[in-house]
């Protein structure tokens, strides 16, 4: 994973207030050194970030989770890593179905070695987005779906969407997370 999207979920732990936040750096203490000190623009491996997030879930709850995952990319996308995602979408007009649109693109500059991401248009204000080939970490930790889900919604609200419901549905032996997002 992209070190500055890991940062930004780092960061974003402050939110939890200051107790919860100390807790969960206690839990987490060998990924978030590793995240606090790698450069931006180094690519970090995905357990730091499950190790992070299950921690989140373990200390704060899944609602938790959920909301700081939205929270955590809102942040990135005022990044440079994101950013420019953002400026091609408000070119174009901002709305969550845009947003899903690139969605892929921005997954590839997020991850690596995670499997790639489809998006299948369901309605006017739904879409399922299936990760294929998902690693294992990510099929077994619900929590980490969890936080997948919470930054999808993050991008509903960030493109002008409201009220954005992301369910995620693992599928093990096929290799795929399957996220149905809606909107209003």
């Amino acid at each position: 994973m992209r070190a500055s999207y890991l940062q930004s979920n780092v960061e974003s732990l402050g939110r939890l207030g200051a107790r919860t936040e100390a807790d969960i750096r206690r839990r987490a203490v060998r990924a978030v050194e590793e995240i606090e000190r790698a450069l931006r623009t180094a690519w970090l491996p995905l357990q730091l970030d499950i190790e992070l997030t299950d921690a989140i879930e373990q200390l704060a709850g899944r609602d938790a989770t959920r909301e700081l995952a939205r929270h955590a990319i809102a942040v990135s996308a005022e990044g440079p890593l994101l950013r420019p995602f953002l400026r091609a979408l408000k070119a174009v007009g901002l709305t969550p179905r845009a947003g899903f649109k690139v969605a892929p693109k921005a997954w590839r500059s997020v991850y690596r070695f995670c499997g790639e991401l489809e998006v299948e248009r369901d309605d006017d204000r739904a879409v399922t987005l299936t990760q294929h080939d998902a690693p294992e970490a990510i099929l077994y930790s619900e929590a980490y779906q969890v936080g997948i889900a919470g930054a999808l919604e993050g991008v509903v609200l960030l493109t002008g969407g409201a009220a954005p419901s992301v369910e995620p549905e693992a599928h093990g032996p096929l290799r795929r997370v399957r996220y149905r997002c809606t909107w209003r």
